[in-house]
């Protein structure tokens, strides 16, 4: 093995197994990606409702129902969130950034919880601890 195939290696190791060049091409060829289906989310139209077909499971018989198109709307706004949230923390990520999200590690994650979650985490150990 070569010194630069050992440094490669090095590099990859330090940085989670991740080839930060191809991940910055990745990362570039998603944003492409992303920027199509946003001018094809752009040009759609969500007025109306639609029909679907949907079948009964216990007589077997087939209904035609109306399906709003806010529904549609509502699923395709939360997954290109997610796409651009995801998209934006990979980018920072093979920039050498950290992850722009709170950290919540270790029993810090106690200090997250309201007063309500905290009850039922603490019933949970009281229930361990009598068992």
């Amino acid at each position: 093995m070569t010194f630069t195939d050992q440094f490669d290696a090095a590099i990859a190791v330090a940085n989670g197994g991740i080839n930060l060049d191809t991940a910055s091409e990745t990362v570039q060829e998603t944003l492409e990606a992303l920027r199509k289906q946003a001018k094809a989310l752009n040009a759609s139209e969500y007025a109306g409702d639609k029909d679907k077909t949907v079948s009964c499971p216990e007589c077997k018989c087939s209904f035609t129902v109306k399906v709003s198109a806010v529904a549609d709307l509502s699923k395709t706004m939360a997954n290109t969130a997610k796409v651009i949230d995801e998209t934006a923390r990979l980018i920072q990520y093979t920039n050498g950034k950290p992850d722009s999200r709170p950290e919540v590690v270790g029993a810090n994650w106690l200090q997250s919880l309201t007063n309500e979650q905290l009850a039922i985490v603490q019933g949970w150990m009281a229930g361990k601890a009598e068992a």
